[in-house]
């Protein structure tokens, strides 16, 4: 279609045949107008509308005018270097060239034989295309729920809204197609198609991203959440409202009181372990706790110095908590050293009677426990948390590795411990994949990261910050084996962190792995594979005869076109 035009001259795709036309591109861009020179093209040309005008009454402009933009009287807008920008959520149809290979063809009289695409999928990997996407649960906000608009016995998805299909394209398409199509096909799917209506609009995207930067900075979105009088979807109450953060006292961020319970809240009484596990958390995530983490350490060592590491850290986590309260009050009574209030009340251990909540909004997002969500049709008890930590690969390792360790759990419980009314900590309690051993997590390509939710460790400390999480859910990567399971991040629909401040957006959950065309594509090895060989293509009731003729009539027409178009610009 000329695309390859827009290239740079030196660039390895102009002269690749085999994986485009079966052309070279030589012909340079086209030279982009300027205002001035639309201006130029216009001058002295005056157009009458209405629906009372005669045809005869206007001139035939040159170059294809339509007509003079009424913009111009804007005394700016012939200096603007970008005077119209694409709207890119609305840009999300394939667009596709027909090869030669794929050409009708006549197999039964009467009738006309269409050869199956690449891309083209049989009765059953369709079914398995649609299970994949009947069986995704996304978190509230998300989308739609999918699996909603999937009729498997008709095969089709319908009822979906523009925000859902933004979705699906840019998310859940790659998800469904990764195991379904090979890989040489499936990539250019994922990563390079243009989801266009209109053939010559995906060229003009990275230009106007040269010059309007990125593309949620040009588009209409955080405009219409600041509406003053005018309600839209977008300045209506958040939905995951967490009420905002109330600061606490330095060294006790831990505490911070943050984020809205859902639903109602029920006291329980926590077992012995519960206990222990909990409290040992907030003790060793605490700041103002950490010198006296480095004492007990210490102390330990010099009681025990032929002892492994790894035995070192387990007395450690065991005698702390009573070692700690023994030693505030200690510190307290001789008056070595000053004791706040809420240092004594944090040795003293907490109350074992707590708060439990089934959901709580926090961050941004929603959060469900397992349970609560069984029967629901979304999906909001992913966690993912980021930490410095120091840890044994094994239980042969003799020494500790430290380091930034990303974690994927289940929401399991959430529970506010009470320090006797002085100090309040909000715990997410998890099922944690087991991340460090690498039995439960691997890394596909397309950028995907794959986990095994029954491949769980860290059981002796399940607890994490509430503050600390964020926000991920699990598809299942492939209904063969339910273990294991996709992973994507979702990102509260309303923020997006970027060097280092917030700018409004529309994205909602982290890309996958970046990739560019020469990636994908090898530029003339021959290794194009256009029709597919294992699966019949399709028989339409028309004459082949008669297809031919409209083709080449159309054919005809789309030459004229492009030789006019090429002429305009040039002049």
């Amino acid at each position: 279609m000329g695309q390859g035009r827009f290239l740079e001259g030196n660039h390895i795709l102009r002269t690749d045949k085999v994986s485009f036309d079966g052309k070279e591109e030589l012909s340079p861009a086209p030279t982009p107008l300027s205002g001035s020179k639309v201006l130029e093209q216009l001058q002295g040309i005056s157009i009458i509308f209405g629906k009372k005008r005669r045809w005869e009454d206007n001139v035939i402009l040159p170059y294809k005018w339509k007509k003079r933009s009424i913009f111009f009287n804007l005394l700016y807008w012939e200096s603007l270097l970008l005077r119209h920008n694409l709207d890119v959520m609305h840009i999300e149809k394939n667009t596709m060239g027909i090869r030669r290979m794929l050409y009708r063809t006549s197999r039964v009289p009467n009738k006309t034989y269409l050869p199956p695409t690449s891309f083209t999928m049989s009765s059953k990997e369709k079914e398995v295309f649609l299970k994949v996407l009947e069986s995704i649960k996304v978190p509230d906000e998300y989308a739609y729920s999918i699996s909603r608009s999937v009729h498997l016995p008709t095969r089709n998805i319908s009822g979906l809204k523009s925000h859902d299909c933004h979705i699906l394209v840019q998310q859940l398409l790659p998800l469904a197609l990764r195991s379904i199509l090979p890989k040489n096909v499936s990539s250019i799917l994922i990563e390079l198609s243009f989801f266009d209506i209109m053939m010559h609009l995906p060229v003009h995207l990275a230009e106007e991203a040269k010059i309007g930067g990125q593309v949620h900075y040009c588009w209409m979105y955080p405009i219409e959440r600041y509406f003053e009088g005018v309600e839209t979807k977008f300045n209506r109450p958040v939905r995951n409202d967490d009420d905002g953060v109330r600061e606490s006292e330095e060294g006790f961020a831990i505490f911070s009181q943050i984020g809205r319970g859902v639903g109602e809240s029920k006291m329980f009484e926590l077992d012995r372990t519960t206990f222990m596990q909990a409290h040992r958390y907030v003790l060793f995530n605490c700041d103002v706790v950490r010198p006296y983490l480095k004492n007990h350490l210490e102390t330990i060592r010099r009681r025990c110095p032929r002892a492994r590491t790894m035995d070192i850290e387990r007395i450690h986590n065991e005698e702390f908590p009573n070692w700690f309260n023994t030693h505030v009050k200690e510190l307290h009574r001789k008056r070595y050293e000053q004791v706040s209030e809420k240092l004594r009340w944090l040795a003293g251990y907490p109350l074992n009677v707590a708060r439990r909540y089934k959901g709580f909004n926090i961050n941004g997002f929603r959060f469900h426990t397992k349970d609560r969500e069984r029967n629901r049709k979304t999906q909001n008890s992913g966690v993912v948390v980021t930490a410095k930590t120091s840890s044994f690969s094994s239980a042969r390792d003799m020494n500790l590795v430290e380091g930034d360790i990303t974690y994927y759990g289940v929401l399991t419980d959430i529970i506010e411990l009470n320090y006797y009314g002085h100090l309040k900590a909000l715990l997410f309690k998890c099922d944690w994949v087991d991340v460090v051993s690498g039995r439960g997590i691997k890394k596909y390509y397309f950028g995907f990261m794959l986990v095994n939710l029954t491949r769980q460790a860290f059981k002796n400390e399940p607890f994490v910050p509430a503050s600390q999480a964020e926000q991920v859910f699990y598809v299942q990567g492939n209904l063969n084996n339910k273990d294991w399971h996709l992973v994507l991040k979702n990102k509260p629909r309303k923020l997006f962190e970027m060097h280092g401040g917030n700018v409004e957006t529309y994205v909602q959950s982290e890309p996958l792995q970046d990739q560019t065309l020469e990636d994908i594509i090898s530029p003339g090895d021959g290794n194009v594979t256009l029709e597919r060989t294992d699966i019949l293509g399709m028989e339409i009731d028309i004459p082949f005869e008669l297809t031919q003729a409209t083709e080449n009539d159309q054919g005809n027409d789309v030459e004229s076109e492009d030789s006019d178009e090429e002429d305009g610009a040039n002049a």
